[in-house]
């Protein structure tokens, strides 16, 4: 499990010859992804929830053992996995779920060193493993297709990633800053290379997607420069968009617009429905319209076949564009990934239905802004 902290420490390359030695799928989360190329044989990303709740080993390099990893356990971990961790910070380790080793040292000069240490062909004893791991991503890849493929309107979150992915290539920097419509585009879009995705991190803050943008294409002129923007982060610094324009930095800024701040609405419409839905709906502004005040240029779209050549036009300009385009707002939550993606489920442990105390029998991803610990066993009694 390969985080930021490989990014960091520029092990990119010592991950890579490390997984070719020891023959071991790896995934990656934060800025760790793209430190393997998206299509490498060793790189998955659909099946993790499978590898990790049945692997007997976990290496975590540079990533801590929060929600996005269902603090390091069961069910997210197996039970009797044994797991490593390498950090540049020691608080990390053991925070959470107890490790068999814990090093707080260079991701890169570790790794270097583990990979010296392996026997040759090593790696072949974990032939079934790949194989088994690659069928269960190969089978959510496919799930995930007919979504990709629709052409329902309003247009699903899952076609804009699909049209969005044929884009990217080696020589463009995605910003991505929003919750469900960014979520969706990392399950699709293919990375290449180490730093090639940004975005706030795991308690970052939203709306800082139009100052990366900006940052990027100053560090890299050369490259394109894509934002990927859900309507709610791309009000709060929207305006910066006037700061491309006045300083010349062509860009396309890309918002899936499905009115409403949908990573903390689609569980209040699962948990408690509409009449409880509080504080997260959205007008569908015309974002489009205000780039182009600010001096950009905008487009809207509507239809899915409007989407590839809105694309091809923005990203083959000069100019900083902006394309509004209007999503479903329930599409997200019909797949069932807005919940799976982004929301911790409490279930009541065994026994203690009545005692209002709930165990952590069902961990995964969860809002931004939720703790990073997990209270001790005995101590889940709710407030």
């Amino acid at each position: 499990m390969a985080g930021s902290g490989v990014y960091w420490d520029d092990a990119a390359a010592d991950l890579e010859a490390f997984a070719k030695a020891a023959g071991v799928p790896v995934f990656m989360n934060g800025a760790g992804r793209g430190c393997l190329p998206t299509r490498h044989p060793l790189a998955f990303s659909q099946a993790r929830g499978f590898a990790l709740g049945q692997a007997d080993f976990v290496l975590v390099l540079g990533t801590p053992l929060d929600f996005r990893l269902g603090y390091g356990r069961p069910p997210s971990f197996a039970d009797h996995a044994r797991v490593v961790m390498v950090d540049c910070d020691p608080v990390e380790l053991g925070r959470n779920r107890p490790l068999e080793l814990g090093l707080a040292s260079h991701i890169g000069l570790t790794l270097r060193a583990a990979t010296s240490a392996l026997a040759k062909g090593v790696g072949a004893r974990f032939d079934s493993w790949r194989q088994a791991i690659a069928k269960k991503e190969t089978e959510s890849q496919d799930r995930l297709m007919a979504e990709r493929l629709s052409d329902s309107v309003p247009i699903s979150h899952y076609r804009l990633g699909h049209e969005l992915a044929a884009m990217v290539d080696e020589h463009t920097t995605v910003v991505g800053d929003g919750g469900d419509v960014v979520g969706c585009a990392a399950k699709i879009v293919a990375l290449q290379r180490p730093g090639q995705w940004l975005d706030p991190g795991p308690f970052g803050c939203l709306g800082v997607g139009p100052s990366f943008a900006i940052a990027a294409k100053l560090l890299r002129p050369a490259d394109r420069v894509l934002l990927i923007a859900g309507d709610g982060a791309f009000g709060l610094n929207g305006m910066e968009m006037e700061t491309a324009v006045r300083f010349k930095l062509p860009m396309t800024v890309v918002i899936g617009n499905d009115g409403g701040w949908g990573q903390i609405r689609n569980p209040q419409l699962s948990f408690f429905g509409a009449e409880r839905q509080v504080a997260t709906s959205l007008p569908f502004t015309r974002f489009d319209q205000m780039v182009e005040a600010l001096g950009g240029k905008g487009i809207h779209v509507t239809e899915p076949t409007q989407l590839r050549p809105a694309l091809e036009r923005a990203m083959g300009s000069t100019e900083v564009t902006c394309i509004n385009v209007v999503l479903d707002p329930g599409a997200y939550r019909r797949t069932g990934q807005s919940l799976h993606g982004h929301l911790m489920t409490l279930k009541p442990s065994p026994g203690r239905e009545r005692q209002g105390e709930v165990g952590l029998d069902a961990v995964l991803d969860c809002p931004r802004g939720m703790s990073g610990r997990v209270p001790p066993p005995g101590r889940e009694r709710v407030g």
